[in-house]
């Protein structure tokens, strides 16, 4: 131990070529003691640019905890590292501590490794579930030491607020894609029409007001990938404000990337979940019936169905021997008959986008996600785009009957749309939209369930073409354009809390449909009722745009 008068010795050391520096050492006791701190001065050139201090007396040593990331994606993968020191009271680090430093976690975390281990080492603290009920959650960091010196009061919270990677709202190929969207534009609260450039989301607002009027410019390629935008905002923070449950209302975040468009939809275009349809209606409704009546029906006309052309000869001779055997229905009809299914989903502007609650009715115990690749089509009937979509579905409701398929489909925050629309172009066009399979994913909030499922457009059962030519045409106008669910392949037969029931919702489960030409669609499930109100109108929007003098 060094042991000189206070403030009586400066030891000078004079650094190396190298450093071009000296370093002053000031040597003091502390209450008459004869255990000295230790304060350096370092100066450059003369000029003071450095001073530390460090304690001889433990008194007042503590814990010091900091973690690598403050926030932890809810998606059950993520991690964070926390280190800890012991430092004394100037925040100088001790370069040991006797005895274990216990770490207790509270909340939704978990510690990975040896509860008990030295200062400094690093843990690894993930989330303990890939969701949760609730947006928003904090994982309390405890440290504790037995000894009586040192102090354990300092504590760290994990924040874990984020439905997933922002990144993933992307296509694959985001680089060589057109998208345009929506998003709320809080300075200006109201909806601006955007476009993706790089890094940057840039707002054209001033070209087209709408989605609508954007799709329907006959140069909205060329229009979007180079006219001069209105104002910008960093990609980066919009993606992650849109799937950042916590973020607050002052955020600049994504909507649903349609407004005046009619929401159409198109039903059981795919074999596989045409027969879930007969299941449901044979049930009606009562899924402890489902699993029975799959049996029977599988057994009757097995794979045969599967590859049938619409409306074709070979078509009407299986319509033929399944009425004979009592088995037709109303969904067969629309399935492999001359007719598909066309309805509307949604009131106009209803739709939510990526991030947001999506709705299911209270009072519904059996009802599933549909995934679908959903075409954006102009007024004149020509398909200039593509995006993803939820077709919210209560098989309860569209079971007992299908008078209640409104019910069953248009319910608050029961249609879901986004994350952009890619436009066709040269590099993507309605060819590719015919090979793409779609990802469904379900995480439980308030269990372990995970549902995966996949849907390929390769085996729907009629062209998109014929889809959108029995939606508009001499019969059928729309003058704002339209979108069109196209059909899902999903069929929800995985049991999931009793047997032979199979998928139905939890509050809480996470919903996400992605495919790599399209980006990702994810959303939380609420309930129709909690959602959030849907409030902004079409008077609203004109009222809005007006405001802005965007309207012409």
């Amino acid at each position: 131990m060094i042991r000189l008068p206070a403030d009586e010795n400066v030891i000078t050391g004079h650094g190396s070529q190298r450093d071009c520096c000296s370093v002053v050492h000031r040597f003091r006791t502390v209450d008459g003691s004869s255990r000295p701190d230790l304060p350096i001065d370092g100066y450059l050139d003369g000029e003071l640019v450095l001073s530390r201090s460090f304690a001889a007396d433990p008194a007042g040593d503590r814990l010091l905890m900091r973690a690598d990331d403050d926030t932890v994606l809810a998606d059950g993968v993520d991690a964070t590292r926390i280190e800890f020191r012991a430092v004394d009271r100037f925040g100088a680090p001790r370069p040991y501590v006797d005895g274990d430093v216990r770490l207790q976690v509270d909340g939704p975390v978990d510690l990975i490794g040896d509860h008990g281990c030295d200062p400094g080492r690093r843990m690894i603290i993930p989330t303990p579930n890939a969701t949760r009920e609730t947006p928003l959650e904090r994982g309390t960091v405890r440290s504790n030491h037995p000894s009586g010196v040192l102090t354990t009061e300092t504590e760290e919270l994990i924040t874990m607020s984020r439905l997933c990677d922002p990144a993933d709202l992307l296509p694959t190929d985001s680089a060589d894609a057109t998208l345009v969207g929506r998003v709320h534009d809080p300075a200006e609260n109201g909806p601006a029409v955007v476009a993706v450039r790089g890094d940057q989301l840039v707002d054209l607002s001033h070209l087209a007001p709408t989605t609508s009027e954007l799709l329907d410019l006959p140069d909205r390629v060329d229009l979007v990938r180079s006219s001069e935008p209105r104002k910008s905002w960093p990609l980066s923070d919009v993606l992650a404000a849109t799937v950042d449950e916590a973020s607050d209302s002052g955020a600049v975040r994504l909507l649903s990337p349609i407004d005046l468009q009619v929401i159409k939809a198109a039903g059981v275009t795919f074999a596989k979940s045409m027969i879930e349809r007969v299941i449901e209606e044979r049930a009606k409704g009562d899924y402890t019936r489902a699993e029975a009546i799959r049996t029977q029906i599988n057994d009757a006309i097995g794979g045969t169905i599967a590859g049938l052309r619409p409306g074709s000869p070979e078509a009407e001779r299986v319509k033929s021997i399944l009425i004979s055997e009592g088995l037709w229905s109303q969904y067969l009809e629309v399935g492999i008959g001359p007719d598909p299914e066309i309805f509307t989903k949604a009131p106009v502007l209803s739709s939510v986008g990526a991030g947001a609650s999506i709705g299911v009715l209270a009072r519904s115990t059996w009802n599933n996600p549909e995934p679908e690749v959903v075409l954006a089509v102009t007024s004149a009937g020509g398909l200039v785009g593509a995006t993803l979509g939820n077709d919210v579905n209560l098989r309860d409701f569209e079971g007992r009957s299908a008078l209640l398929l409104t019910e069953a489909k248009d319910n608050n925050a029961s249609c879901a749309i986004g994350p952009f629309i890619r436009l066709f172009d040269e590099r993507f066009t309605v060819e590719d939209v015919r090979t793409l399979v779609v990802d469904l994913k379900v995480t439980g909030a308030d269990d372990d369930y995970t549902l995966s499922e996949q849907s390929s457009m390769s085996e729907m059962s009629r062209p998109l073409e014929e889809l959108v030519d029995h939606a508009i045409g001499d019969h059928h106008q729309y003058p704002d354009g339209f979108v069109l669910f196209t059909g899902t392949l999903f069929a929800p037969t995985q049991d999931r809390d009793t047997a032979g029931m199979g998928f139905t919702h939890h509050h809480g489960d996470v919903v996400s449909i992605g495919t790599d030409r399209l980006g990702m669609l994810i959303n939380r499930v609420s309930t129709a009722e909690d959602a959030p109100d849907w409030t902004f109108g079409i008077r609203a929007l004109i009222a809005n745009l007006a405001g802005r003098r965007l309207l012409g």
